[in-house]
């Protein structure tokens, strides 16, 4: 099954999907064909340090995706804002940015996000499994996550990559929207009312720590 990488960058940056795979890349761990794959001497330099944590080492190729997604966009320009997120399916992804070279750095956020879509939103209208999912909670980063994005089979149950703060959350997707259409339904008027509200959904609503923090993050960012 293709990462969230592979599938991102085939459909950003139209690089081929592996058809007859014979191996797994060495950074992302998805299927790679060999003749189109990258050695790992033409692609490190000798300021590589993420050796300790690359997924896959028994292997030594790198998938076309892999060795495209370099350079600062790809790290952090690409992050969505804090309750907005990015994604990547079989069929569909977003942001819907075509084109893009990733070690271009002189790549805007303009460039990539000429629409933002909120978390609200995506759960609304979940794209058929498989696909991975990246919230923005706010914050830098200058690591490469994509290739740690992991990919979702249910659209009840999802599990997502927190960024910048690298995290993964998994959460009920049911009870999240449960949870904000009743908050949406009370009235706040003062900051503190607001407060005792999420806590009291967070308690009746029997809230996981990452659809809490979730919550939080969808109301607070609106």
């Amino acid at each position: 099954m293709h990462t969230f990488i592979q599938l991102f960058m085939h459909h950003t940056s139209d690089i081929p999907l592996p058809q007859t795979p014979d191996d797994f890349c060495r950074e992302c761990a998805g299927p790679l064909g060999r003749a189109s794959a990258t050695l790992p001497a033409q692609k490190y330099k000798d300021t590589w340090v993420d050796e300790g944590i690359i997924l896959y080492k028994n292997s030594g190729y790198i998938c076309p995706a892999c060795s495209a997604a370099n350079g600062n966009p790809i790290r952090s320009t690409i992050i969505p804002t804090k309750g907005r997120v990015m994604w990547a399916s079989q069929n569909d992804f977003f942001p819907r940015c075509v084109g893009v070279d990733w070690k271009d750095k002189s790549i805007s956020r303009q460039q990539l996000y000429q629409a933002e879509q909120t978390l609200e939103d995506f759960l609304q209208s979940i794209p058929d499994p498989p696909f991975g999912l990246v919230i923005g909670s706010g914050g830098g980063n200058n690591k490469h996550f994509m290739r740690y994005v992991p990919m979702c089979y249910s659209t009840e149950t999802i599990t997502a990559i927190l960024m910048g703060g690298f995290e993964y959350v998994t959460f009920r997707v049911g009870k999240l929207i449960e949870a904000l259409d009743f908050y949406d339904s009370q009235e706040c008027t003062t900051p503190r009312e607001k407060k005792e509200l999420i806590q009291n959904i967070i308690k009746n609503y029997e809230l996981w720590t990452a659809e809490e923090r979730l919550l939080k993050i969808m109301i607070y960012s609106r």
